[in-house]
Parts: C-alpha cells; sequence; structure tokens
C-alpha cells in the first residue's frame, strides 16, 4: 500500500519544500503528495508529477487543512508533513517500518523526547508506545503517519485551528516515535510570520476543554 502525503503550505520556505518534493516524489511508498495551498498569492510553479495542489488558496491554518488532505487522500496510510523540514537518512526503510507500526491502529510521529535544542530532531522508533504525552507533545505533529480512518476517527474540534491538533490525535490514539533518520526544522518557521494574536490562549482554552470532556 502506498502513502498519501499531506504538507500545508503558505510558501515561506519553497526552496525546502522543492527539496523533499523531490525525495517524496521518487519513492515507490508515496502514492501522491497533496499540496493545501494557504496562499495562492505565492504559488510556486511545481513540476512533479505526484503533486496535487488542493485548497482555496486563502490560509485555513493547519488542522483544517490536515482535514481536507485527508478528506481528499486517496490512500488509506497518510503522512502530516511540514513544509519546511530537512530528512537525512534511509527515509525509505523509514516509511516501510511506519507500514508495520500503522497495521497495528497506531500513529508514529517525532515527540518532545526526540527534540534538541540545537533545532534538530533525532529520531527514535522504540519498541513500545510513547505514553508521556505532556513531554510526547512539543513537535509531534511536524512529520506525523497515521491511518486515514484513524485521524477521521478522531476529530479536531473546529475552534482548534493551528495548535493542539497532534496532541488531541496522540490523546485519544496510541503514538510512537522512530529512528532511523534525522529531521532539521526551524520551527514556528509559518507560525512566527502570519499574525496570530488571540489564538494561543483561546486555542489552550479549547484544548482543555477537550481534555476534560474526554477523560
Amino acid at each position: 500500500m502506498k502513502y498519501s502525503i499531506i504538507i500545508p503550505t503558505m510558501w515561506f520556505h519553497v526552496v525546502k519544500l522543492q527539496e523533499m518534493l523531490a525525495v517524496y516524489n521518487s519513492m515507490n511508498s508515496v502514492g501522491e503528495i497533496l499540496i493545501i495551498n494557504n496562499d495562492d498569492t505565492k504559488t510556486p510553479e511545481l513540476n512533479f508529477s505526484k503533486v496535487r495542489l488542493i485548497g482555496s488558496g486563502k490560509n485555513i491554518y493547519v488542522n483544517p487543512s490536515w482535514k481536507l488532505g485527508v478528506q481528499e487522500a486517496k490512500f488509506e496510510k497518510v503522512a502530516l508533513v511540514n513544509d519546511d523540514i530537512t530528512i537525512k537518512g534511509d527515509i525509505n526503510s523509514l516509511f516501510t517500518n511506519v507500514s508495520y507500526l500503522l497495521r497495528k491502529g497506531v500513529i508514529v510521529g517525532v515527540g518532545a523526547n526526540c527534540y534538541s535544542e540545537n533545532v534538530e530532531f533525532k529520531i527514535k522508533l522504540i519498541e513500545r508506545p510513547l505514553t508521556n504525552r505532556t513531554n510526547m507533545g512539543y513537535g509531534f505533529g511536524v512529520f506525523m503517519f497515521l491511518n486515514k480512518e484513524t485521524f477521521i476517527s478522531t476529530p479536531i474540534p473546529d475552534d482548534i485551528l493551528v495548535w493542539y491538533g497532534d496532541h488531541i490525535l496522540y490523546y485519544k490514539n496510541t503514538a510512537w516515535s522512530f529512528e532511523g533518520v534525522q529531521i532539521t526544522t526551524s520551527m514556528r518557521g509559518t507560525t512566527s510570520k502570519i499574525d496570530l494574536r488571540g489564538f494561543a490562549m483561546k486555542e489552550k482554552r479549547a484544548f482543555f476543554k477537550y481534555l476534560d470532556a474526554n477523560k
């Protein structure tokens, strides 16, 4: 089975994105790459056979972008990927190994235990679920694998647009982390460039309201 890769973007990191699109496009395990276009005033030319551009061209933010991508995905296995990452290592083996875990119905991503202060993710695939949700949460949504049905059956509230979507996904499901590759990202590469005043506290309150309702 193949993957649908879903990448929301506002085109702040076109060079990195194009470099990784070339990698994804060459992989046999990738069936399609869905680019959610959140700013059609800056859309570059994308000459990759597996790329499909979707979205309204207006910023719908990351969690609704994931939802749109999953709805449009042709394949059951999906990867939710940031547009500003560089991946080094055996990415083909990574996708193969993750496929085994997805058959168990878990989600797989980059937890805080993989993060170091030099803005590089050190990825580890461990043979047990990650259970410390507080420590695990930071960065999980940077590069995350799950089954399409898992996403659909774990709805992210409509009032949580930017943050905490990944928290909800791993809070409601068994989550794992992985190794074998190194992911480099500056973190907040897009959110630092747009006006999100008023979002942080509002979404934090909505997230804890969600936790209270789902105890």
